[in-house]
């Protein structure tokens, strides 16, 4: 199903279940189970097919501002933990990283083994995996953080003082490029199916970038593919 759906259902969801809880953050696996954080401090596993609620865990002991799903999902919180999941068991809290209050999450594409985490307003470090591999000042509070795979870089989102966007050579945190263009608090950001551009959500607007150049490989092999498609439509039509 389409990302866009599955969101769709998971907000009628919210809806009718009458919740007063507000929603913080939601990722979806590919097997379309549906993970909620919550400003109580709950982590809500949902089954987005059949729109239906399996569990909620309360281990947290602050508003769950990020999760990324790697088989299993991580939520982090502004405790400064990061809960480990394993979804298949009802006790899924497994294991915890603690230091640091989170309020972004995001596993590397390419080494999935890695993660990268960032800091609310007074902490603005963005840094790489449980073990800290690397650890980078921002200089703002980070709110979001996606990993560019055809690229090998990485895409910061910012509110307190910046409200910007940057996007980072991985791993050296080269600066590649910056939009400054949000006058508000950039609140999250997401990458487009192709991997060129990024949306980002802002308390002003919501924007879409134009970061990334298609492969070009890739990009004529698609559009044999929607010629090639074309044709045999037309050719039943006729």
């Amino acid at each position: 199903l389409d990302q866009e759906v599955l969101r769709t259902r998971m907000e009628r969801i919210r809806l009718q279940e009458g919740c007063i809880e507000l929603m913080k953050e939601l990722r979806l696996s590919q097997e379309n189970q549906g993970t909620v954080g919550t400003s109580d401090c709950k982590v809500q596993l949902w089954d987005v097919d059949y729109e239906k609620h399996l569990r909620s865990r309360s281990s947290h002991t602050a508003r769950v501002g990020s999760l990324s799903w790697n088989d299993h999902p991580l939520s982090g919180s502004r405790s400064g933990h990061i809960y480990h999941h394993d979804v298949r068991v009802s006790e899924h809290h497994i294991s915890t990283l603690s230091g640091h209050s989170m309020e972004a999450l995001a596993w590397c594409p390419w080494q999935p083994n890695i993660l990268a985490y960032g800091g609310v307003t007074m902490d603005r470090h963005i840094r790489i995996s449980g073990s800290c591999i690397s650890s980078f000042d921002t200089r703002s509070q980070i709110s979001s953080l996606l990993f560019a795979p055809n690229h090998k870089e990485l895409v910061s989102a910012h509110g307190y003082d910046h409200n910007n966007v940057v996007i980072w050579k991985y791993p050296s945190f080269t600066k590649v490029a910056e939009h400054n263009d949000h006058k508000d608090r950039v609140l999250s950001l997401t990458l487009s199916p192709d991997f060129s551009s990024v949306a980002t959500v802002a308390g002003d607007d919501i924007r879409l970038w134009k970061c990334f150049e298609v492969n070009p490989v890739e990009k004529k092999a698609k559009e044999r593919m929607v010629k090639s498609t074309s044709s045999v439509i037309h050719q039943s039509i006729r």
